[in-house]
């Protein structure tokens, strides 16, 4: 089994997921409501890969296990969002890693 001894399975990570998607929906709603001036709007979240790749599935609405399919490298940046409401949740980009590299500009 992977995973850390004693540590969360899978279903308990995505259950955590699921509370941290319906607080950020829940902190949305009137904002994608068009209501531009609410508060609410945009959510960052920041933590490790595997947690992440679950709350991608989450947001989804796919099982955790296909969180397997979702590469992210590190310090990769990804945007979930919503495709005209949010009945549509996306993935609007994955594991954008252009920030990293350097760029002699002199």
């Amino acid at each position: 089994r992977d995973g850390c001894p004693n540590g969360e399975t899978i279903q308990q990570v995505a259950t955590r997921c699921d509370h941290v998607t319906a607080k950020i929906m829940t902190y949305q709603t009137d904002h994608m409501d068009n209501n531009p001036n609410s508060p609410g709007g945009d959510v960052l979240v920041v933590a490790h890969s595997h947690l992440l790749r679950i709350l991608a599935c989450r947001w989804l609405n796919l099982p955790p296990e296909h969180g397997r399919l979702f590469l992210i490298d590190t310090a990769g940046l990804c945007v979930l969002g919503y495709d005209r409401s949010m009945k549509s949740p996306v993935i609007k980009s994955w594991n954008v890693t252009s920030h990293l590299f350097y760029r002699d500009i002199s």
